[in-house]
Order: C-alpha cells, then structure tokens, then sequence
C-alpha cells in the first residue's frame, strides 16, 4: 500500500512537473489593444487636476507607461523616469496609475506619497478604477506602450526598460 502511494504520487509529481515547463500559449483578445491600431483616446486628469489627452499629443511621439506604487521594479525605475522625462525632446514621456485599482492607493494619498519623493520630471495621469488600464490590456507593471505621431501604437513592451533602450525604440517610431 506504502510503494503504491508512492508511485501514486511520483507520478502525479512528474505530470504537474511536465505540464508546467510546457509552452503556453496566450491567445489574444479580438477586443485587445494591438500594435498598429489607434492608441484609445484617454482623458486623465493629472496630479494638478488638468485634464490630458492623447489627442493633444497628436504630431508628438508618446512614450506611455503604466505603473504601481506597490511594484518594486516599478519604484526601482522611477528615477530613470525621471530622468527619461527631464532628458526627452523629441518624444513625451507620460506615466499613468490607477487609484483604487489592482490594490493602488486612493488619489490623495497616492499624491501625498508621490510628492514626498521629490521626482520633479514626471507626469502622473490618474486612471481611476483601472478603465484605461483595461483599454490597453495592460495585464502587468510595468507596461509601456510607445505611440507614433499619427496616435498609433507601435509597440508595448511589459517590464523596467532601460532609458537607453526607451531612446533607440522612440527613436524607430514615427
């Protein structure tokens, strides 16, 4: 009874070992944002009150990225943000959260929080309760989308994207 137990359970143990190394495919959402499409048309306040959106970036390049407070590789990048922000001039660099979505703070205490930081380059659009989150089909943070000066999106990549890398795919987008 013991060794069939055990067998029992080596062979369970290999089949879960299997079918988790295997290659899984994600299928795309028919209703998802993709690359080549409009970038959807937000309208965010930012951490002023000011209402932005994507249309008044029209002719610019746009470098979007959504992010937490509570995602360490998120904090870990902010000041690379800020420096990206400070440094660009042929592209705008915008940074969007979600207050009380996916366990982001409030609106105030998120502006509080950040304020205290003293990252003076950055614009911060609000995105509440997650719906332009949804939108973009952002599924992780970091998520960056990088959108040409017609509003297209080219490309999203998700993660911490080193500046330099950020400069060379702006510098691909049109």
């Amino acid at each position: 009874m013991k060794r069939q137990n055990i067998l029992i359970f080596l062979l369970l143990l290999s089949v879960l070992i299997t079918t988790s190394c295997m290659k899984t495919e994600i299928k795309s959402n028919p209703d998802s944002l993709n690359e080549g499409e409009l970038a959807p048309n937000f309208s965010l306040q930012d951490m002023d009150g000011n209402m932005v959106t994507i249309e008044q970036f029209l002719g610019e390049k746009v470098y979007v990225q959504f992010w937490a407070s509570w995602c360490s590789v998120c904090l870990a990048g902010l000041k690379d943000t800020d420096h990206l922000s400070k440094e660009a001039t042929d592209f705008t660099v915008i940074t969007i959260v979600s207050p009380n979505y996916k366990g982001e703070m409030k609106r105030d205490d998120f502006i509080d929080w950040f304020n205290s930081l003293e990252y003076e380059n950055i614009i911060v659009l609000f995105d509440e309760n997650g719906l332009w989150s949804n939108e973009f089909n952002v599924l992780a943070y970091p998520t960056s989308y990088f959108i040409g000066t017609d509003g297209v999106l080219t490309s999203s990549i998700v993660g911490q994207l080193e500046n330099n890398d950020i400069h060379d795919k702006m510098g691909k987008v049109y």
